[in-house]
């Protein structure tokens, strides 16, 4: 039951993320002579910050609402097992979504903060976030602030808050009064005609736009669990992955001692090896030097 429940979950909440990521932005926003085309599948980092907001709020509602998210397996699950065993997977249930949430945020909340966060200007709402930032960060005011708008004010003031202060080139690139000329003429603009303002224009495309974000962030999430690449994490969880990579044999007993001498034998064969090949290149160099010395003595 438990299984059918993760499968459930990961159709329900992590398919369609990695769909997102490795899909591409259907609206048209790049311009050239043969008109407005289509970014290449990938390239969705002025989307992502938005998006992660949108699965971030999902997992928290999931994590609030688990018979909703799970209803059909709960209610198959009390046909066949009593009380005292659904609480227990109610509970496994509710202790495994907030992991799920807890990691997914430390993973992907970069995104909504400084510097990644600046990806926004290229989003639908480019406009709105190059308000917030000058009203954040050069106390411009603004009526009439949008839903998009108020919220990007306060991501940007938190990371003040917290001594965060790179904002992806951004900054100086505003120490340049063409430029920030032309980015607060963007500001205000209704349309999201990017290439009307070709300052804007070229620092949203080389730098935003080019970003492939698909593959950063697939092999992040499962690198978390590979103990190849994550060699700090926990004790139990690494044998917890040794056992389900391992040997079949339910007899194998794994421990941190049987880990850590395994290592060493590793580092030990490392050495040797190392140690041979560096014998066989000056035996090599010994005997081009024997070759070149027997036709300079001729």
């Amino acid at each position: 039951m438990q299984l059918h429940c993760i499968v459930t979950f990961g159709e329900k909440f992590f398919e369609p993320i990695y769909k997102f990521l490795t899909g591409y932005d259907p609206i048209p926003r790049i311009y050239n002579s043969n008109g407005i085309l289509t970014l290449s599948p990938g390239n969705r980092a002025h989307e992502l910050p938005d998006q992660v907001i949108i699965w971030i709020s999902e997992l928290q509602n999931a994590a609030k609402n688990i018979h909703g998210l799970f209803q059909e397996e709960l209610i198959e699950n009390n046909s066949f097992i009593n009380s005292e065993d659904t609480n227990e997977l109610y509970k496994s249930l509710q202790e495994g979504i907030n992991k799920a949430l807890d990691g997914f945020t430390k993973w992907m909340s970069p995104w909504i903060h400084l510097p990644l966060s600046v990806c926004r200007l290229g989003s639908n709402h480019g406009q709105e976030f190059a308000r917030a930032f000058l009203h954040v960060f050069f106390s411009k005011q603004y009526t009439n602030i949008s839903w998009h708008e108020n919220s990007y004010i306060e991501f940007l003031e938190e990371d003040l808050q917290n001594n965060i202060t790179n904002t992806f080139g951004l900054m100086e690139a505003l120490q340049e009064p063409n430029f920030f000329n032309e980015f607060e003429n963007f500001s205000n603009s209704v349309s999201n005609e990017y290439w009307k303002f070709p300052m804007i224009y070229s620092f949203i495309k080389y730098r935003i736009w080019s970003i492939v974000v698909h593959q950063q962030q697939l092999e992040g999430m499962f690198n978390r669990y590979d103990i190849k690449v994550h060699a700090n994490m926990s004790k139990e969880l690494q044998e917890s992955r040794i056992i389900l990579s391992g040997p079949d044999n339910e007899d194998v007993n794994i421990t941190q001692e049987k880990l850590q001498k395994t290592r060493q034998q590793f580092r030990e064969e490392r050495n040797i090896k190392n140690k041979n090949e560096n014998e066989k290149t000056l035996s090599r160099e010994e005997a081009a030097n024997s070759i070149l010395n027997s036709f300079l003595n001729l």
